[in-house]
């Protein structure tokens, strides 16, 4: 084994506490007292095609690999994955290149892990970390080497294929054109560069449909560019131009989902919607607050498109063209609540709130937390909130696309 894979395998045994059989009383810890630090991810570099004819009997002495990896590998958690993958050669082999991933997949053994972009602890720029709700645990994502602040200010997060993706930003105050992946289904941490945009962009809406992904202008035209992870190419599609009444020039934040064929993104006072099969653009008004666009918040839940406002839960119905009250929501903590971001999790919603707190010290300032519901789509009860205990700080207001799902 190289010098290096030792160090990093002890670098990971050190700092993944509990292991996947932790008991019952570590992860109430966590669970009640959060973390203080987030552990750092630390997997494998290289990665190679598998074949179980040149590697029988190389994970486990005596046993076919195909079975070592059909009744053992769907068992453990993606961080215990990421620890093999340093063991030997052929841990490494069989899991970067994703014989494993294809194995829990085929197996329904996956977990969903949540990617969210924060501030680093020391303040000195943006990460992302993964949060394993399974065992309320946040693992840290290596930086990206190009980006001195580790992850560009204002951009665009999206999951593909196991992959996550992180488009455009900021770079000194000048929209970037760049694109990464991270490969989370082989438990690599090098970053891949992808092609670039034709056009930088920052503080945009970013969403995938149909294996691409769909990105908007946010300030004028509303056009945009479509990236084939096929083909590793970037298209021009769509011009607002061709609505029979252009609203312009309205300002997009980037939040934004797909639901069927179409794309809604947020804009100033209402919803743009992008055809992606007819290339047609259309409007949908808020359901209301329609003066205050920051209290808008959407997320796409078994096929049904919800907006999240302060006080409800509106479902959109395609066919009426309209929105419809399905739940009331409660906020004990706290007053002057928005939803900055939502994604859908084990039948509940995992939020960034952005909220005025006062903290006793500094006094009131605007803040950001993560939340889990409880009782979502029970039109019967109230939408109420459980704080998820995290040790980082959040990007507030609609600086991020900051919230991606993925099974791992």
């Amino acid at each position: 084994m190289a010098e290096g894979e030792r160090n990093d395998g002890r670098a990971l045994q050190a700092s993944a506490g509990a292991t996947t059989n932790g008991s019952t009383e570590q992860q109430q810890q966590r669970k009640c007292g959060g973390e203080k630090n987030a552990q750092a991810l630390v997997v494998s570099e290289a990665g190679s095609d598998w074949t179980k004819r040149d590697h029988v009997g190389s994970l486990f002495p005596g046993i076919p690999d195909d079975i070592a990896i059909e009744h053992i590998l769907t068992k453990v958690t993606w961080k215990s994955l990421c620890m093999l993958s340093t063991v030997s050669r052929g841990w490494r082999l069989a899991i970067q290149s994703r014989q494993v991933h294809r194995a829990r997949m085929r197996n329904n053994s996956t977990r969903t892990l949540v990617s969210t972009a924060h501030l680093r602890k020391d303040n000195t720029g943006f990460a992302i970390s993964l949060y394993d709700p399974a065992e309320f645990r946040w693992l840290l994502l290596p930086p990206i080497p190009d980006i001195r602040g580790g992850i560009p200010y204002g951009c665009g997060c999206v999951v593909l294929d196991g992959n996550l993706y992180v488009v455009g930003g900021l770079d000194d105050e000048k929209p970037r054109i760049d694109v990464y992946k991270l490969d989370l289904a082989a438990c690599k941490r090098v970053w891949e560069k992808c092609a670039t945009m034709r056009q930088g962009r920052r503080h945009f809406p970013c969403v995938v449909k149909d294996d691409k992904i769909y990105v908007f202008e946010p300030r004028v035209t509303f056009s945009g560019e479509v990236f084939d992870p096929q083909r590793n190419e970037w298209t021009d599609f769509g011009d607002i131009s061709a609505l029979a009444s252009p609203p312009g020039p309205w300002r997009m934040t980037s939040i934004a989902a797909t639901v069927d064929e179409e794309i809604f993104v947020h804009a100033e006072e209402l919803y743009q919607v992008y055809n992606t099969y007819t290339g047609a653009w259309r409007q949908v008004p808020y359901p209301d607050y329609a003066d205050e666009p920051w209290r808008h918040t959407l997320v796409v839940v078994d096929g049904q498109l919800y907006d999240l406002l302060p006080d409800s839960v509106q479902v959109y119905s395609v066919s009426t063209d309209s929105w419809t009250c399905v739940q009331r929501i409660s906020y004990h903590f706290v007053d002057n609540i928005s939803i900055s971001a939502a994604v859908p999790l084990d039948g509940e919603l995992l939020t960034l709130f952005t909220c005025f707190a006062d903290d006793g010290v500094s006094g009131e300032r605007l803040v950001s937390a993560a939340y889990i519901s409880s009782g979502f789509g029970r039109p019967d009860c109230n939408l109420v909130w459980s704080r998820i205990c995290s040790p980082f700080q959040y990007i507030m207001g609609g600086d991020f696309s900051r919230l991606c799902t993925i099974q791992l």
